[in-house]
């Protein structure tokens, strides 16, 4: 069977690889380009940038992305990374990677660290370059792999809405966890670094933690300064440098707030006796 006897067909394999590569890789798509096919990735290992358009999207272990035809995407390693790639057009290639959760709007999906996906490129890279019926065995391959994906992403007891819901409430959470230490996160910092509109973070951030994002980083570095306080000596100032906060006033005023006592008063209540 030749090869172009399939083409312009449901699916067409165009090329797949498995790369792996240093820090500052960058790769760039341009809408003018004559191209018709879409470039999906799924990274192994590391962290990168996906910029759309002009913004930016964080890159990280287990996240899966898109670049579609007609738009101006480019992606960089900020560290080195390994990860899988495929080429696909086909009348059915847009359908198959809408059905993952991929628009327009939407170019990353936050995935995880999946043996059993890394089988698949493996294989679908395998077929595709080992045997003489590429075709066939590497469409064969890239259907299975979609549809495993699809049934672990879309979980039918959940709905793609509460997967959307859950996926951007738990980013913001590690995103608030990780950065609570530095002065600069605001609401929109946060929003901007999960691609989604602030205000229906807010919304569903509060419905499923109670409170909105910033009461939650509050609380985080709430419970920190106390730690500190708790397990060393430093002084009011070094703490509230510590947990982010470049006024110590406003830090203890905060404090105050969530124990209902002075950072003094705390530490002098947890102060182990002399033995």
């Amino acid at each position: 069977m030749e090869i172009g006897d399939l083409r312009g067909e449901d699916v067409i394999i165009r090329l797949c690889a498995r790369e792996t590569c240093g820090a500052g890789k960058q790769v760039n798509f341009y809408a003018k380009d004559p191209r018709n096919y879409y470039s999906f990735h799924y990274i192994m290992l590391g962290k990168g940038m996906l910029t759309v358009n002009g913004k930016e999207v964080p890159l990280k272990t287990g996240d899966l992305f898109l670049i579609p035809p007609m738009t101006d995407v480019s992606y960089l390693s900020t560290e080195p990374w390994e990860y899988y790639w495929v080429e696909v057009e086909g009348k059915l290639a847009p359908f198959l990677f809408q059905s993952l959760g991929f628009n327009n709007k939407t170019l990353r999906i936050g995935y995880k660290q999946d043996s059993r996906l890394a089988e698949r490129f493996n294989d679908l890279i395998t077929y595709y370059y080992n045997y003489g019926d590429v075709e066939l065995r590497a469409k064969g391959t890239f259907y299975l792999m979609i549809g495993e994906l699809n049934a672990v992403l879309t979980h039918a007891s959940t709905g793609s809405e509460k997967r959307n819901i859950d996926f951007y409430v738990r980013e913001a959470e590690t995103f608030l966890k990780y950065n609570l230490y530095y002065t600069g996160v605001t609401l929109d910092s946060l929003a901007k670094s999960i691609s989604v509109n602030k205000n229906y973070l807010c919304t569903i951030f509060r419905q499923q933690k109670g409170v909105s994002p910033m009461q939650y980083l509050i609380q985080l570095r709430m419970e920190a300064a106390a730690k500190r306080f708790r397990e060393t000596d430093e002084s009011i100032s070094a703490v509230a440098r510590y947990v982010g906060y470049k006024d110590p006033l406003h830090f203890s005023k905060a404090f105050r707030a969530y124990f209902g006592m002075s950072p003094t008063q705390y530490r002098d209540s947890h102060e182990k006796p002399a033995e």
